[in-house]
């Protein structure tokens, strides 16, 4: 499992509360390009598997990817840009 810091908790919750604001459609979805992890706000797809928690949609992650994932940290740079390492 991933972990996650205090500071890209915090960053997470705050861009869903606006966004859900905005558009409650979006949702933060964990990507892999060119062989690197990122998060990006996206619009569900066909075929999402999304779930609810506490009335907020989350996508499941694929088994796949939390398993390339284990032992990894999601934090946020000082300019706000999510990062996996």
């Amino acid at each position: 499992m991933i972990s996650i810091t205090s500071d890209a908790a915090r960053v997470c919750r705050e861009s869903i509360r606006q966004l859900s604001i905005l558009a409650n459609a979006k949702l933060l979805r964990l990507r892999r390009d060119c062989g690197r992890a990122s998060i990006a706000l996206e619009i569900p797809q066909r075929g999402d598997d999304i779930v609810f928690h506490e009335g907020i949609p989350v996508l499941a992650v694929p088994n796949d990817v939390a398993k390339e994932l284990t032992s990894m940290t999601l934090d946020v740079s000082d300019e706000g840009v999510f990062v996996i390492a």
